[in-house]
């Protein structure tokens, strides 16, 4: 026994620094609000420029030093000014996620920012490049710009990415309008596959513009997916997700709820939804069966509420949709805990004078990802063989 405990100490300590990385350490979102979670706790910025309703993105270096931060159409550097070429991405302020960025695999001072319109717009999804080799090292946008992804077709204002099972490569994913099907590209060391691999599985988006609204997250493990629609064909949807190839399955129709924000627990097994404008539940989805999992549903909060965001602290934070309630977040403090249990909080950090809006800045759902847990689990396949 003492070996096996000496040889889960050795991996811990010899991989702890692959797992600590801070590339979402720093949040920037709303009427110039932000949060550093450098310290382990979330700490008000007030020196951001973004004023977006929706759509940011943010991006820090693996020492949580900032590097980057957009709404989807500008590009702000680390002195909080726009970014050399940064000006004119394809996204959109009231995107709901308007933008994801994805540091480039095998190339340390190279960035992806993918970008969607706004209701499924014709500007579709675009991805532009961000050398922070450039402009002294505050980097800058390279004529690698507003590169069209999956022509002709439009798509929802939905992002996300996960890593590959390699531990490398990185899957983004998106949804097409007025259909069923999800797209996945894989970037790579070679770039991006601009092939994306096609999953016709679940509800139809809808046609018309309302029907592009709300979040899609994968799963921290990279298990799973949900997907959120506010309008036209409301509902949240819960799908596996196949890390290897980019295949999404299994669908399952949880609500038919006018459904804005999603998010999983750090340890992949609870889902929270909230209603635009409205209240918050939680999902267990460890539950055998679709109808077990939709038993499970759990009022965890009564309000009007919009995002909900993992954070590197593993708490889920959550905006307001109350104008008088936008000087600080929500938090959900022990999002693994089965209802009550998972500690909701109204009042949680202030933005120190500065206001939400909807939207709260999506990141590799990976960063988030429990790695005591995984290297745990690593060590007991280990010891299996």
């Amino acid at each position: 026994m003492l070996k096996k405990i000496s040889y889960l100490v050795f991996i811990i300590c010899t991989a702890l620094p692959l797992w600590s990385q801070n590339e979402a350490a720093n949040w920037y979102f709303g009427n110039q609000a932000g949060l550093d979670f450098n310290s382990g706790i979330p700490v008000a910025q007030t020196d951001g420029q973004l004023i977006t309703t929706e759509g940011c993105a943010a991006i820090s270096n693996p020492a949580g030093e900032l590097l980057f931060y957009t709404d989807g159409t500008t590009v702000y550097n680390a002195n909080h000014l726009q970014m050399l070429n940064g000006d004119n991405l394809l996204g959109n302020f009231s995107s709901t996620q308007s933008a994801i960025i994805v540091p480039a695999p095998g190339n340390s001072n190279l960035y992806y920012v993918f970008t969607v319109a706004a209701q499924g717009g014709a500007d579709g999804l675009n991805y532009s490049v961000v050398d922070m080799t450039l402009d002294g090292g505050l980097g800058g946008v390279t004529a690698i710009k507003n590169v069209r992804l999956d022509n002709p077709y439009l798509v929802a204002e939905k992002l996300t990415a996960v890593l590959h099972t390699d531990g490398e490569q990185v899957w983004v994913i998106s949804h097409r309008m007025d259909s069923n099907r999800f797209i996945a590209f894989l970037v790579s060391s070679s770039g991006i596959n601009t092939t994306p691999v096609v999953s016709a599985v679940g509800r139809n988006s809808g046609s018309g513009g309302a029907g592009a609204i709300g979040y899609l997250k994968a799963s921290p493990d990279g298990k799973k997916l949900a997907s959120a629609k506010q309008y036209v064909l409301s509902d949240l949807e819960l799908f596996d997700f196949d890390a290897s190839t980019g295949i999404i399955s299994n669908p399952m129709l949880l609500n038919q709820d006018a459904g804005y924000g999603v998010e999983f627990s750090p340890d992949g097994k609870r889902l929270y939804f909230s209603i635009f404008s409205s209240n918050i539940y939680q999902y267990d989805i460890t539950q055998p069966d679709l109808a077990s999992i939709i038993a499970s549903r759990t009022l965890i909060a009564t309000g009007s509420f919009a995002a909900l965001q993992v954070a590197l602290d593993g708490k889920i934070y959550v905006t307001k949709n109350v104008f008088t309630e936008k000087t600080n977040l929500a938090v959900i403090h022990n999002p693994n805990n089965l209802g009550a249990a998972c500690n909701f909080q109204y009042t949680g950090p202030s933005l120190g004078g500065k206001t939400s809006e909807l939207g709260l800045p999506p990141f590799i759902q990976t960063f988030f990802l429990q790695y005591i847990m995984r290297l745990v689990h690593i060590y007991t396949e280990l010891y299996r063989k």
